[in-house]
Order: C-alpha cells, then sequence, then structure tokens
C-alpha cells in the first residue's frame, strides 16, 4: 500500500500565521472572501481544493512557473488567470486563486517572474526592494505572451471550458486591462486598483471590464475617468465601483483603514464572482488561439522545457503545513520508541510464563481436560490468547487507542475501539488455533526436520487467510458497499481492465468509523479479487490522486507482488524455523527443567518458540524493509505509467505524510522504513513528469 512521512523544514512565518488564525473574524470565518495577506497561508493550508505548482512553456524556450487550483465540481469550469501585484506571486495570490476555485472557476495564477531571478529562480528569489524593481522592468510583450501561454495550458486541460478571464492586483490590475486589449481571446477582465492603459489602446479591448477601486487612492484613480469615457465612446462595457474610504490594496489589506477596507472587500469580491460567472457561462466558445500546444507541458504533443523535478518536489514537500511536518516527526519517533518497548514487553511477557512455570500449568490444565493431543494443543493455546492479552492490555490500549488519539488519527470511541478488540481476539483465537494445532503435529512427528515442514505449513496458512480475509475477515470491521456510479467509478474500473485485474465491482469502506486515514487495496485471488477505496480517501482527495492510489495498488497485483511475498516469506520461514530449532535446543539445555517444558513439541514451550520468533524477526528488519521498500518502488513506477497522474500521486503521497516523516535521515529510512520516504517518492513521480510529459 502507499505510506509516506515528514518534510522540509517551512518558513516559520506558516507557524506565525496559524497561531494568529485564531484572532481572525469577520468575513473570513465563513471563507467567503479570499484571506488577506496575513492568513493566506493558513487558508492554503485548510483548503480542501486541490492546488499545484505547474510549469508550462510560452514560446522559444520560454518556461513559466504557476499556481494552479481546481474547483470542486462535477462539470468543466471555465478559467480565471490571476495576475500577481508588484510584489510577485505570493502566498496572498495562491490565496486568491485557492477562494477562486472555491467559487467555481478553475484559477491559474503564474509567476510572471519566472526565469528572471537567480539561477533561473522566480519571485521567491528577489527580495522585496528587487521584486518590485524587477516588475517594473518586465518586458510588456513578454507579459502578454506568458498571459496567452497561460489560457492555453488551463483551457487546454480536461477539466476546463474554452472561456477565459483575468483578473489582476495593483500592477497586475493594470496587467488585466491590458492584456484586455492585447488579446482578443478573453472573455472578460477584472482590474483591481490598477491603472488604465491609455485612451488609444482601448478600442482593442476585447469584452467586459470590472474597475473595483479604493475611493483613498488617487494616483490610479486619476486614470479612471479618460478610460470611463472613451470606453463609453467606444460602447465597450467598462463597468466601475469606487469604494468610499479604502485605500489602495483594500483586498490584500482587509483589516486597514478603520474598517473601510473590509466594507469594500465585502462589496467587491460577490460582485467579482457575479461578472465572472456571467461573463464566462456562454458555452461553445471557439478556443482561444495562442502559443502552439507543443509549447505546453501536459498536454498532447507537448514536452516540459527546463522542468526541474528536484525544484518541483521540492515545491510539494514545502507546501506541507509545519505544524503537520512536526506531528507527523513526533508520531513517527514515537512509534519507534512503542515498537522497541513492544518488542522487550513481549520477552518479557514469554519470560514470566515460562520462569513461573505458568506455561506449564496451562498445560497439565490442558491434558486433564483431554487425552487427545490436537485437542491438548488447541486447550492450551486459548489460554495463552487469553494471558497475554491481559498482559499486554495496557500497551494496546496506548499503542491502539490512547495514542492515536492523542495525534488526532483515530475516530473512535473507547467502547467502540474495545468491541473492535473482542472482535479481533476471536479472529485470533480461531486462526491461531487452528495454524498451532497443525504446527505442533507436524513437530512431534518430525521431530528432526520439522523446521522444514513446518515452513510450509505456515506458508500454506498464510496463504489461506490471505484468499479468505477480503471476503470474511475484513466485513467484520467494516461495511464493503459498491461504490455509486459515476466517472471515478468507471475510470478506477477502465484502470483495472486495462492492467488485467479481475474485477468487476468497486467497493467502498467506511474507514471513517475507525480512522482519519486513507487508505485503498487490490488485493485476493482465485475469483476473490477486490478493489476497495475507503470513504476518507474518497471525501479527501482528488479524482486524480484517487486514480494514482488505486494504480499503485494495481501495480501490485499486476506484478504478481503477492508470489513474490510467498518466496521471501518461504525462505524467511525456513531460516527462521532453524533459528528456532537451534535456539530452543540451547534454552532448554540451560533452563528446560525449571520451566517444566520437556521438548520442542511440548505445547508450553510456546512463550520460548514465539520470543525466538521475535528476536529472529528484530534482527531482519532492516532486510524485511529492504524488500517491502522496493516492492513499493516498483509499485510506484507501474501506478506512474498506469495513471499517469504525477501530481495526484504527490499530493496523495503529501497526505499520508501526516503520520510517518516525509523526510528521514538514509540511514532511518533503510533500517526503520518499510516504504519509501515522501521525499524520495515525490522526487520520483517529479523525474517521471520530467521525461513523460510529451504525450501525457
Amino acid at each position: 500500500m502507499i505510506v509516506t512521512a515528514r518534510t522540509a523544514s517551512i518558513p516559520a512565518a506558516v507557524t506565525i500565521a496559524l497561531l494568529g488564525a485564531a484572532t481572525f473574524t469577520s468575513a473570513q470565518q465563513a471563507y467567503d472572501l479570499p484571506p488577506d495577506a496575513e492568513h493566506a497561508l493558513t487558508r492554503l493550508a485548510e483548503s480542501p481544493r486541490h492546488g499545484e505548482w505547474v510549469e508550462y512553456g510560452a514560446g522559444d524556450a520560454d518556461t513559466v512557473t504557476a499556481w494552479l487550483v481546481y474547483p470542486e465540481r462535477s462539470d468543466r469550469a471555465p478559467v480565471v488567470i490571476v495576475i500577481h501585484e508588484i510584489f510577485g506571486l505570493t502566498d496572498w495570490v495562491r490565496g486568491v486563486a485557492d477562494q477562486l476555485a472555491a467559487d467555481g472557476f478553475i484559477a491559474i495564477a503564474p509567476d510572471l517572474l519566472s526565469g528572471k531571478g537567480a539561477e533561473g529562480g522566480g519571485t521567491v528569489t528577489f527580495s522585496p526592494d528587487d521584486v518590485r524593481r524587477a516588475i517594473r522592468d518586465l518586458d510588456r510583450a513578454e507579459v502578454n505572451r506568458r498571459l496567452q501561454a497561460a489560457a492555453a495550458y488551463a483551457t487546454a486541460l480536461p477539466a476546463a471550458t474554452s472561456r477565459v478571464a483575468s483578473i489582476g492586483f495593483c500592477w497586475g490590475g493594470s496587467t488585466s486591462f491590458r492584456f484586455a486589449t492585447a488579446w482578443d481571446g478573453l472573455s472578460a477582465a477584472v482590474v483591481y486598483y490598477g491603472t488604465s492603459p491609455p485612451a488609444e489602446a482601448l478600442a482593442s479591448t476585447a469584452g467586459p471590464v470590472l474597475g473595483l477601486y479604493g475611493g483613498d487612492d488617487a494616483r490610479v484613480n486619476a486614470t479612471i475617468e479618460p478610460a470611463e469615457t472613451e470606453m463609453a465612446n467606444l460602447g465597450k462595457a467598462y463597468d466601475i465601483e469606487t469604494y468610499e474610504g479604502a485605500g489602495h490594496g483594500f483586498l490584500r489589506q482587509q483589516s486597514g483603514r478603520d474598517g473601510a477596507n473590509l466594507r469594500a472587500s465585502e462589496a467587491a469580491w460577490p460582485r467579482t464572482v457575479e461578472f465572472l460567472r456571467r461573463e464566462l457561462s456562454s458555452a461553445g466558445a471557439p478556443a482561444p488561439s495562442v502559443e502552439p500546444r507543443a509549447e505546453t507541458p501536459g498536454v498532447l504533443g507537448g514536452r516540459a522545457q527546463a522542468f526541474d523535478p528536484e525544484a518541483a518536489a521540492e515545491r510539494y514537500l514545502s507546501s506541507l503545513p509545519a505544524e503537520t511536518a512536526e506531528k507527523s516527526e513526533a508520531y513517527t519517533e514515537s512509534g519507534y520508541w512503542l515498537g522497541l518497548l513492544g518488542f522487550l514487553y513481549g520477552l518479557a511477557v514469554a519470560w514470566f510464563l515460562l520462569n513461573t512455570r505458568l506455561s506449564a500449568r496451562m498445560r497439565d490444565l490442558a491434558e486433564r481436560l483431554s487425552r487427545r493431543r490436537p485437542l491438548q494443543t488447541a486447550l492450551y493455546v486459548v489460554q495463552y490468547i487469553l494471558a497475554t492479552t491481559l498482559l499486554l492490555f495496557p500497551l494496546t490500549v496506548y499503542g491502539g487507542f490512547i495514542r492515536e488519539h492523542r495525534y488526532e488519527f483515530s475516530t473512535q470511541t473507547f467502547g467502540a475501539w474495545f468491541s473492535e478488540a473482542l472482535v479481533a481476539l476471536l479472529v485470533s483465537l480461531v486462526l491461531a488455533t487452528a495454524l498451532l494445532v497443525v504446527l505442533y503435529g507436524v513437530i512431534r512427528r518430525a521431530p528432526r526436520t520439522w523446521w522444514i515442514w513446518g515452513s510450509g505449513v505456515s506458508l500454506a496458512f498464510l496463504a489461506i487467510v490471505t484468499f479468505i480475509a477480503p471476503v470474511y475477515i475484513a466485513p467484520l470491521f467494516n461495511d464493503y458497499t459498491p461504490l455509486e456510479e459515476g466517472p471515478l467509478k468507471e475510470r478506477v474500473l477502465s484502470l483495472a481492465r486495462a492492467n488485467g485485474v479481475p474485477a468487476d465491482e468497486v467497493y467502498q469502506y467506511d474507514a471513517s468509523r475507525q480512522t482519519t486515514r486513507i487508505g485503498a487495496f487490490v488485493t485476493g485471488f482465485l475469483g476473490t479479487t477486490r478493489i476497495g477505496l475507503s470513504d476518507n480517501l474518497l471525501e479527501g482527495s482528488s479524482d486524480e490522486e484517487v486514480e494514482a492510489v488505486v494504480a499503485h495498488e494495481i501495480g501490485h497485483f499486476a506484478l504478481r507482488v503477492t508470489y513474490e511475498y510467498f518466496t521471501f516469506f518461504a525462505i524467511v520461514l525456513v531460516v527462521g524455523f532453524a533459528f528456532v530449532r537451534w535456539g530452543f535446543g540451547r534454552a532448554l539445555g540451560r533452563w528446560g527443567s525449571g520451566w517444566g517444558v520437556r521438548d520442542v513439541g511440548d505445547i508450553a514451550g510456546l512463550p520460548l518458540f514465539l520470543a525466538l520468533i521475535s528476536v529472529y524477526s528484530f534482527a531482519l528488519t532492516p532486510i524485511t524493509n529492504g524488500f517491502i521498500r522496493s516492492n513499493e518502488v516498483e509499485a510506484d513506477l507501474y501506478g506512474l505509467n498506469a495513471a499517469r497522474q504525477p501530481d495526484g500521486f504527490a499530493e496523495i503521497i503529501l497526505k499520508l505524510g501526516e503520520y510517518r516523516k516525509v523526510d528521514p535521515g538514509p540511514l532511518e529510512e533503510w533500517l526503520l522504513f518499510d516504504h519509501p520516504s515522501a521525499r524520495n517518492r515525490i522526487l520520483m513521480a517529479m523525474r517521471w513528469k520530467a521525461e513523460n510529459l510529451e504525450g501525457r
């Protein structure tokens, strides 16, 4: 399954913004407005919408980085190009794009300083003073070309219509108005406190323009009347509103000017959305005539120019909120200690059962109740499981309930958790008893070679459980219902059919009754194959993310990972049972008389048997983790090739980063991670994207 980990550090401003969010009230509470500058990072961190960094070509080997946000709607959406202020592509501008997506538009915010900074970087590579100077020096023709290319990229997305508008703020407001005079493919333009073009340029204005201005912004407002007069003479739509008392940049600084900026924002934004919905609602408009699609990455026929996988991966990793990264790191590291404590505690329980002769007394009771060896084994196993469950119960409660609630992953009450624990106990009683009755029968019949035959029995038992678990065990803990008909279900089934998965149904299961984590599986064989998607995954992820997850799980199935696992664990079991045979004999020779254990076939020696298996498994952890990790890499690559959703894959890996370190050290990953780290998985996806943009 897809699992992951922590991220690179995020500036301290993230933490400050998150702490400050609690004091921010008024219109922000309903998220009807874009965030102000102070709270943009908080809004982005909390947004349920899919936002991603993209790169597109703008001709002449020019590559532009942009922030793209999708709305949550079932039909195709019109496009709005968000043109940043003189401060460049800031988090506030990304917050505006996110709000536009909340209002139903695909929003793309290009960084018009792309390639202008140090080492070909954009806005983030400039100081506050230098960024203003750099934007003033931008070539107007190049800016228009980059904006047209943004329109080409966004309207070519499968989720987009061909209708596109622009919206800009400050310098971006001026640019939005000028763009409307320079490109006839624009359906509408919104100008927030930006100066107007010269009168002679207005004749070529492509569509209606909405201008929104602060009353106390004399520099900008001096350009309104000449433009208004000329637009009226030309018979072109130029709708103007000036808000009394509001200053320049009122939407970004909503708390300023004694409430006037907030009042202006509360009036201007609904008017903006109404205007855009009206002007972009027309269907069947011709697609914009812009740069050739061969220059647009992510679209058929295009290949990214100068796409940097490392930089793209770093952008994804840096988007993980600091508090989420800190929580996942703490949760992961506490898990290491919990695992070590569980290992040592288990050994202590085994020593207690043996050294107090409690194990021998449980065997004696079983022998008094029955003369049949299989039944004696079964009676002992029941006693053993009940005794160890009670002895381990405090640690089980902490690890399975208290810790999960402390990190806000569990959704269960203690009663619900305890009820499921009882069901799991009953399942364990049935399965463990069946296995151990057969295994000890083999040990008694073949005391010298039992470790070989016992490995075969254990492997066969594992195969049986794998076969029955999806159909008979999993439904004991969750309800499985067919996924409702719709585009997502068809995409999943199409992906399954294309990759040889014999499943004609997709099941949704209610993981939210236990946890906040996302999950999915493609498992089973011999007619029991099932595709399962958790409700957490379906409700909290885009279709692209779900498709990326399913493709990964299909990768395990299509690559016959089950058979690889059986082969690997067959070897592990043979070596492990050989180790148990060796260790059991030595321990029995030294302490056996005190424990009351007769020989390896004596069921009273089960605590020693399992303790030796535990020691062997603990020592084998790096090897086992390495084997699993290599299979996960194979499934990742298979899934990327099958679904062709590298950005959806990267987003889902970040979501999984809530409960495993995104960026562990190399030794930590090698020793303790049974999946690749999020950093490595996202970097893999971005490298795949760099090599596969053409024809994607």
